[in-house]
């Protein structure tokens, strides 16, 4: 078993007890990726890993197509079985078509996995709200959409809450916030209403008079991107007299300066998995994806 890609897959090949062969992540001037796997005449004939975090200063064009060289390249040399591995699966927001011309992102996604070569893909908490399982878009390999909750719910649970209420930004949520609450040991969980305009991005947060006040509230969402979410649930929070207010979200994007706006708001800690490199990635999901794959190879 060879484990192939980052830091990421670094730790990954340390927790399966594997080998490990890095990539060389070379930029052309004009921004084009030659992506060069080190060591890569021991591929043939082994199961490889192949896995990816986003990188902080990566765009997720840059981390697609370094995958699917990579995933390519790692076929072409001879791979008896590749696991994909991608923690953060790009454009998966985009799991409908919401106006008309719109293209159905994920799924063009999901076929050119399939079209590279992935025998198994692993992704956590992939935002495909609209699709009741993750394998219904591929074809050919087998998919799987493992759950990044548990990892932040363990950080949760060092915190020592006293009063824990899980809130769900919006009515998407909630099950990350029951399956949350379920793990940390309550019953008191909810979440808000959210009306986003399609066409301008707009988004309304709807107080569902929920009773937070002297809540130690746990607000839990899959991403975090701009914040515009996350803040207007922080200050429905604040309105409803709740002593503290954690953010814990799997996937830290971190658009910006929201880091900077969710600690000026009162925020008592906000962290992330280590799905994508950002400050605040503070819950590692490499042990439930290490055991993923245990079950798979």
């Amino acid at each position: 078993m060879i484990v192939i890609g980052d830091s990421f897959a670094e730790s990954l090949a340390a927790r399966l007890d594997a080998d490990y062969m890095s990539v060389d992540r070379r930029v052309f001037p004009d921004g084009e990726l030659c992506p060069r796997i080190e060591g890569s005449s021991d591929i043939k004939g082994s199961d490889v890993i192949l896995a990816f975090q986003k990188m902080k200063d990566e765009t997720p064009n840059d981390y697609l197509m370094k995958f699917f060289i990579s995933l390519r390249n790692v076929k072409d040399h001879g791979a008896k079985r590749v696991v994909c591995v991608l923690p953060y699966l790009t454009y998966a927001r985009q799991d409908q078509k919401f106006r008309d011309g719109e293209p159905f992102t994920i799924d063009i996604v999901a076929k050119l996995i399939d079209f590279s070569g992935a025998d198994f893909f692993i992704t956590l908490t992939s935002h495909t709200h609209r699709k009741s399982d993750i394998i219904d878009l591929f074809d050919k390999c087998e998919a799987y959409n493992i759950s990044g909750i548990p990892a932040l719910a363990e950080h949760v649970k060092k915190m020592n809450l006293k009063n824990p209420f899980v809130l769900g930004p919006d009515g998407e949520a909630i099950q990350w916030a029951k399956e949350m609450a379920d793990i940390i040991g309550t019953s008191e969980f909810g979440a808000l209403e959210k009306k986003r305009d399609v066409d301008t991005g707009q988004i309304q947060t709807i107080d569902k008079h929920l009773n937070l006040k002297s809540k130690d509230v746990v607000i839990v969402d899959d991403i975090i991107s701009t914040g515009r979410t996350v803040l207007n649930a922080m200050d429905i929070c604040k309105k409803s007299g709740a002593d503290s207010i954690t953010v814990a979200v799997v996937h830290g994007i971190m658009v910006g300066d929201i880091l900077k706006k969710l600690r000026q708001s009162g925020v008592s800690e906000i962290f992330a998995t280590n799905t994508i490199e950002n400050p605040v990635s503070k819950a590692d999901v490499i042990p439930i994806v290490a055991e993923k794959i245990k079950e798979i190879l």
